[in-house]
């Protein structure tokens, strides 16, 4: 169930202005979405410059929005330059690293998620590592489907749960 359902505007410890649209404080190990929201578009800082690559313990997708662009790279080798209409997804374990470029202003719609359901699909290749970027056009119908989703209603039981889930990501990942 998602918990902590207020919508507030935050700024994370890197200065950047962020509105979460949830946190889900209990999700479901079968596959849940996480948490959820927007960062608004801020300009590249020294801190950029001094930042290892990372991994967190569940996957993160991340639309870019605005007119900024920046790069990605990851530990596999795998680098590429990201640009408006940009989706680039995080794996578990996986470090990476991405920012917007100097001088470049950039913001983010992100939603993260766990469980067996997104493993199943990283083994099966669907989520796939070796390609984590993403471009898309146009962008407004893809905002318009992530937002709905991210923006709607929790559920309160495990089927309502793992329902919505699949739901929720068959209708992003194809046009229903």
């Amino acid at each position: 169930m998602l918990h902590n359902m207020s919508r507030r505007q935050i700024r994370s410890i890197y200065g950047s202005p962020y509105e979460k649209y949830f946190n889900n404080g209990l999700p479901c190990q079968k596959g849940d979405l996480l948490s959820g929201g927007m960062g608004y578009p801020t300009y590249r800082n020294d801190w950029w410059d001094t930042r290892n690559l990372w991994s967190k313990p569940y996957y993160v997708l991340s639309m870019m929005m605005g007119d900024g662009t920046g790069s990605y790279h990851n530990e596999n080798g795998f680098a590429c330059e990201l640009s408006p209409n940009t989706f680039f997804l995080t794996f578990p374990g996986l470090k990476a690293a991405y920012s917007p470029a100097n001088g470049a202003r950039w913001g983010e719609l992100f939603v993260s998620f766990s469980g067996e359901l997104f493993e199943m699909q990283h083994r099966l290749g669907i989520l796939d590592p070796a390609q984590p970027v993403w471009h898309l056009e146009p962008l407004q119908p893809w905002v318009a489907r992530l937002q709905e989703i991210l923006q709607s209603p929790a559920p309160y039981t495990n089927l309502q749960i793992m329902h919505r889930t699949l739901r929720k990501i068959l209708r992003m990942l194809f046009v229903c």
